[in-house]
């Protein structure tokens, strides 16, 4: 486990956890792309954050997370109302950790 740190305008997280997706939308020819990532804690909470990047001098990159144990609100936040392909990329990962992992039943 790494220890990780995200931002939410002034707000600061930092946990200790994995990151289990990355995607991003950045290319030579874009000024601005976004960039997603998925970690889990080592509280089993999730944490999505999503920085929207620029290479304008005049701006800065635009930055949020959300940290949940509840997986419809990270699915809420992965999948808004523009379901891009890199929300589509960041959620594929995301389910490929899932079935990755080795699961205990509960009785």
């Amino acid at each position: 486990m790494a220890l990780f740190s995200v931002t939410n305008g002034h707000r600061k997280l930092e946990f200790e956890g994995e990151k289990i997706a990355f995607r991003t939308s950045e290319m030579p020819s874009k000024q601005r792309w976004t960039e997603v990532s998925v970690y889990l804690t080592l509280e089993d909470e999730w944490v999505i954050q999503v920085i929207g990047r620029t290479r304008f001098e005049n701006e800065i990159d635009r930055c949020k997370f959300v940290i949940s144990k509840d997986p419809m609100e990270v699915l809420g936040a992965i999948l808004d109302d523009d379901v891009s392909y890199l929300s589509k990329g960041v959620l594929a990962d995301t389910m490929e950790y899932l079935m990755s992992c080795e699961y205990e039943e509960v009785e």
